[in-house]
């Protein structure tokens, strides 16, 4: 499975809903190795210094990784958790502080530490795989972030639990971790009856990297700049980097991104049902065009969007005993 992190927000418990900076919560020690931490951000930032020192003398493996967990976190941390995970398929990991693990049908075991954790295991726990098809890596990642970025929009309960704002995805690849990059996620109503009506939010989320600093804008649709709705942009520097100017211009804005998230709310006789689409590169170009506007993001639907949502609310039907 993939690996999945939320942007920390720093700021005081009282003010939960106003963070002061946001942070990567990702430590990428190395292309084999990676760290997500949760918690003080002050703790994290020492973390970060003693693991990046430590992985400069010693090469990364099982046995230098324990020797630096024994050497600087023998007691325990108050509020602090960290999981750091290599990248080969070795099936180890080391984990600061108490961390649950748990086994799911979609996600395989996992871990997950942090204020958050709740909610992801409720979401987790109740996601099934598809009988037919194996989930790539990133793109099960992006469902997982795409649910709690959703969450976010209609509950506000991951905020309520102090975390959200943006997530991470990491997967394995030949030469180590991989980050899944420009993505752009969006989010639907779909309301269905005789007939199929689709109310897209007025804001898409964009997400890309620079060096080692995450982007992330969020851009009004057509809907959006007619009510007059802004767009705007964060910087999300790592743990210990500083925060510089994206060199990114709006024509990269207007483009396709490499990865297209839908979060669908399906209204079906008075039941919510809630499914994601993710689409990939060329996979992309076969469900929506993208035309270039001055103020907005549009992203046209073909017909065979539609058909795949129709498609999907038949099998939600017969899901719900209405088929």
């Amino acid at each position: 499975m993939p690996l999945v992190t939320v942007c920390a927000v720093v700021g005081g418990p009282e003010q939960q809903f106003k963070p002061i900076a946001l942070r990567r919560k990702a430590i990428e020690i190395s292309n084999n190795l990676i760290a997500l931490w949760s918690g003080d951000f002050s703790a994290a930032c020492y973390f970060a210094e003693l693991v990046t020192d430590w992985f400069q003398k010693y090469p990364v493996n099982k046995e230098t990784l324990i020797s630096f967990c024994d050497t600087y976190y023998g007691q325990r941390v108050p509020n602090f958790w960290a999981i750091i995970v290599p990248s080969n398929n070795e099936n180890w990991y080391v984990t600061i502080g108490d961390v649950y693990r748990s086994h799911s049908s979609f996600a395989g075991e996992y871990l997950v530490a942090g204020t958050g954790q709740r909610i992801f295991r409720d979401m987790v726990d109740a996601m099934q795989s598809p009988e037919s098809a194996i989930v790539p890596p990133d793109v099960a990642g992006l469902r997982i972030a795409n649910d709690l970025s959703a969450r976010e929009i209609v509950t506000g309960e991951p905020l309520r639990c102090a975390f959200g704002g943006a997530y991470e995805v990491f997967f394995p690849g030949p030469d180590g971790f991989e980050r899944v990059d420009d993505v752009m996620h969006a989010f639907a109503l779909v309301k269905v009856s005789t007939d199929i009506d689709v109310h897209h939010y007025s804001f898409v989320m964009r997400q890309w990297y620079e060096n080692d600093q995450l982007c992330i804008f969020s851009q009004v649709t057509d809907s959006g700049a007619m009510q007059g709705l802004k767009s705007e942009g964060f910087a999300i520097p790592s743990v210990l980097g500083m925060k510089t100017q994206s060199d990114r211009t709006v024509d990269f804005l207007k483009t396709r991104p490499r990865y297209l998230s839908l979060h669908h709310l399906f209204e079906i006789d008075g039941k919510i049902v809630s499914s994601t689409l993710t689409l990939k590169a060329d996979g992309i170009d076969e469900y929506f065009n993208f035309i270039d506007k001055s103020r907005s993001v549009s992203f046209e639907p073909k017909d065979t969007y539609f058909t795949r949502l129709v498609e999907q609310a038949v099998a939600i039907k017969k899901q719900l005993g209405h088929g």
